[in-house]
């Protein structure tokens, strides 16, 4: 039987041999759900750069897979690069929701096409079957077949800055998607252009534009997918976003408008973690998950209005100094 050592050294030398795309830069800045990414799924989130340039309304795709992983037959080695696929264009939909070929996601599945090989280890009797490569097309929605580069220089162009500190940026830019929700027709998804160019979108597209405007502003934001409950039993399909910030995460719902909230602030008549379940699983299946939020509130300073925050008291305090010069003027003039 050949040492442990020897089958490594083996493996690699398949892969230089195999591979036929570059491997991803070892370098690399991944954000939280690409950081939760395989060396293989790497590769195919990085293949996804190409969205910076092109604007063909299809792309055809193709990811080497650096990292070999042997599998006992091929139906697994296939099924495995469909979810290495799967989780990556999930990561790119979900931190940089740009890319208009990605928008047909939660509705559309993508077919991938694996290059698979047979290796077979030398003293070993079994022969193995691993991932090369894996293929795919993406397209843009339909409504936008014919104005690709319109879509995106719109989106661009509907852009806004916002000044302050990280948390100023959060709740400005949940302020800016406030009011616009409306809801999705069956079989259809908002998207980053309807929320931040036609102003009317559901709850995918305001948490897209949400990712998008953040990144923007150099604030560290993603998306979230699942289910809202509230007070029901059954949830509704929404996104919202996650803001990280002085080390924590926190939520930002601005179709709801709940701004930087900690898992257990109140929605409603719930904790936030009640109300809201995230499953990231677009039309297929994934492995990404959401990071834990923290437990409270981002705390920001009270802006409530003076008057707003006082004005009660400050009433009640004017009726007793009235009352009170009242029932001395009267003991005054009784007395005189």
């Amino acid at each position: 039987m050949i040492s442990r050592t020897g089958i490594l050294l083996t493996l690699a030398a398949v892969a230089l041999l195999l591979l036929p795309t570059s491997c991803a830069d070892a370098t690399s800045s991944y954000n939280e759900y690409a950081s939760q990414l395989d060396e293989n799924g790497k590769a195919v989130y990085d293949s996804l750069s190409v969205f910076e340039s092109s604007q063909s309304p299809v792309l055809d795709l193709r990811a080497g897979f650096p990292r070999v992983v042997l599998y006992a037959t091929e139906e697994e080695a296939k099924d495995a690069a469909v979810r290495t696929v799967n989780d990556a264009l999930a990561a790119k939909y979900l931190s940089d929701p740009y890319g208009i070929w990605l928008w047909n996601l939660p509705t559309k599945s993508v077919e991938v096409k694996p290059d698979i090989t047979a290796v077979k280890i030398e003293g070993d009797q079994k022969t193995y079957c691993t991932v090369v490569s894996a293929s795919f097309s993406l397209s843009v929605p339909e409504k936008y077949q014919d104005k690709v580069p319109e879509v995106l220089e719109a989106v661009k162009d509907a852009a806004k800055t916002f000044g302050g500190s990280d948390s100023d940026k959060a709740k400005a830019i949940a302020k800016h998607l406030s009011g616009i929700t409306k809801e999705d027709e069956e079989g259809a998804v908002s998207d980053i252009y309807d929320a931040l160019v036609k102003r009317s979108s559901s709850s995918f597209g305001i948490a897209a534009a949400y990712t998008y405007l953040a990144a923007q502003n150099g604030l560290e934001a993603i998306t979230a997918k699942g289910a809202f409950y509230g007070s029901s039993d059954k949830g509704s399909a929404c996104c919202w976003n996650l803001v990280h910030t002085e080390g924590a995460w926190y939520a930002v719902d601005a179709s709801k408008g709940h701004i930087m909230v900690g898992s257990s602030t109140s929605v409603g008549s719930t904790p936030f973690i009640s109300a809201y379940s995230p499953d990231l699983d677009m039309k297929d299946p994934n492995d990404l998950d959401a990071p834990d939020l923290n437990r409270t509130a981002y705390p920001y300073p009270d802006e409530t209005p003076f008057l707003e925050k006082h004005g009660a008291f400050i009433l009640v305090a004017l009726m007793v100094a009235i009352v009170v010069a009242s029932l001395f003027y009267g003991a005054r003039k009784g007395y005189a």
